[in-house]
C-alpha cells in the first residue's frame, strides 16, 4: 500500500491519452521567456563560455534554470506542460517540486504546480485545469536546480493565445549570491525570495545565485556589469570561504558593477541565518563597510542586515537545516530585500529595522 492508495490528494494528474491539445514551443511568440536564454540545446542563465571562465562550479550551475519564467495569455480550460530535463538535481532536504518542478501563476496569484514524479530524471508532463474559459495571464516558473532542454505548452484546440506583459516596463533586477539566492530550499520555484519580490512588485529579474560557488570572482563581476539592469542585489556573504576572502572581493565586486551602472540602486545583503559569532560579526561589518563607503561617495546603496531578517519569535522555523531558508525564511527575506528595492527605486527612505537607506548613517 502507498499513501496515494489511501489519500488521493497526493496523486499526480498526468495527461490523459484522449485529451486533445495543440502544443507550442515556449521559445516562439506570443510566449515570452524571462530570466534565461536558449543556447546549445538548453536554457541557461549565462553564456556557456563565460560561465566556464568563472569556474567549473558556475559552469555546472549556470544551466540550472532558477529565475526562468514563461508568460502568456490564454482562455484554454487547461494547460499541459511537457518538459524535457537535462540533469535533475535532487537533495534529501529539498522538495522535488522545488528543485525539479514548475509552478503556475494566474493573473498574478499562485494557482497550481506542475509536480514531477519522485524519480524524475529526463522530464515529465503535467496538467492543470481551470473551471472556465475566461482569458488569464499565466506565468510559469522554471525549476530551481535542474536543467531544461525543452518546454512545450499544450492548450485546447481553438483556444486563444496572446502575449501578456507581467512586469513593469523597466530593466530587470539582477541578483548575485549563494544557494539561498538560487532558491534552496524553497518548496516550489515561485517561493524563492527573488520570485516573491518579483510577484509582489511586478519586477522582472535575473537570478544569478550559484549554490556554493558565488565567490565574488572578478570575471563574474565583469559579466554582471555588462548586463542591462534596473537594480542590483549583492548577496554572496554565505559563499565567501573566509572573512579575508569576503574582505578582498566584496568592495571590488561592487566597484566593477557600479562603474558601469553609476545611477542604479545596489542592495547589499549580509547572511540571514546570523548567529552571534566573531566571524559573522566581521562578515556583517565588511558588507556594511562597502555600503558606507558607497554612500559617502554619493552613490545609491542600501544595506540589508541579515541579522534582522530572522530575528523574531519564529527564527527557528525559518530554515530547513540551520542555513537554507524554507518558505517562511524566504518570505521574510523577500519583505526586507523587497522593501529596500522598492524604496530605493522610488528614491524613498526604506522603513523597518534592518533596512538602512543611502541617506542614513551606518
Amino acid at each position: 500500500m502507498k499513501i496515494t492508495d489511501i489519500d488521493t490528494n497526493f496523486s499526480l494528474e498526468h495527461v490523459p491519452g484522449d485529451l486533445e491539445a495543440v502544443y507550442h514551443d515556449v521559445r516562439q511568440a506570443p510566449f515570452a521567456v524571462f530570466g534565461v536564454a536558449f543556447e546549445d540545446g538548453m536554457f541557461r542563465r549565462m553564456p556557456a563560455d563565460t560561465a566556464k571562465e568563472v569556474s567549473d562550479g558556475v559552469k555546472y550551475l549556470s544551466t540550472n534554470t532558477a529565475g526562468g519564467r514563461v508568460a502568456f495569455k490564454t482562455d484554454s480550460p487547461f494547460v499541459i506542460l511537457l518538459a524535457e530535463l537535462g540533469k535533475a538535481d535532487k537533495m534529501p532536504h529539498f522538495t522535488t517540486l522545488g528543485s525539479c518542478g514548475f509552478d503556475l501563476y494566474a493573473d498574478g496569484e499562485f494557482y497550481k504546480p506542475f509536480i514531477p514524479g519522485y524519480g524524475v530524471t529526463a522530464g515529465f508532463d503535467g496538467l492543470v485545469r481551470f473551471s472556465d474559459t475566461k482569458p488569464r495571464e499565466l506565468l510559469i516558473h522554471f525549476p530551481l536546480y535542474s536543467d531544461v532542454r525543452s518546454l512545450r505548452i499544450g492548450l485546447a484546440p481553438g483556444a486563444g493565445l496572446w502575449p501578456c506583459s507581467p512586469y513593469k516596463p523597466s530593466p530587470p533586477v539582477v541578483y548575485y549570491g549563494s544557494s539561498i539566492t538560487q532558491g534552496g530550499c524553497a518548496s516550489r520555484p515561485g517561493n524563492a525570495y527573488p520570485a516573491i519580490i518579483s510577484m509582489q512588485n511586478r519586477m522582472d529579474y535575473v537570478n544569478l545565485g550559484f549554490s556554493g560557488n558565488a565567490l565574488g570572482e572578478k570575471k563574474m563581476a565583469e559579466y554582471i556589469a555588462g548586463l542591462d539592469m534596473g537594480a542590483f542585489v549583492l548577496d554572496y556573504d554565505h559563499n565567501a570561504p573566509t572573512v579575508e576572502h569576503l574582505e578582498q572581493t566584496h568592495e571590488r565586486f561592487y566597484r566593477i558593477v557600479r562603474d558601469r551602472h553609476p545611477a542604479i540602486p545596489v542592495i547589499m545583503v549580509s547572511r540571514p541565518d546570523f548567529t552571534c559569532t566573531e566571524e559573522n560579526a566581521r562578515r556583517r561589518e565588511i558588507v556594511r563597510h562597502t555600503c558606507r563607503m558607497a554612500r559617502r561617495r554619493g552613490e545609491k546603496a542600501v544595506f540589508v542586515d541579515g541579522k534582522a531578517m530572522f530575528d523574531n519569535v519564529m527564527r527557528g522555523a525559518c530554515t530547513v537545516d540551520g542555513s537554507h531558508p524554507n518558505d517562511l525564511g524566504f518570505y521574510y527575506m523577500a519583505q526586507y530585500i523587497g522593501e529596500a528595492l522598492k524604496a530605493a527605486s522610488a528614491d524613498e527612505k526604506p522603513s523597518g529595522e534592518g533596512v538602512v537607506s543611502e541617506n542614513a548613517e551606518l
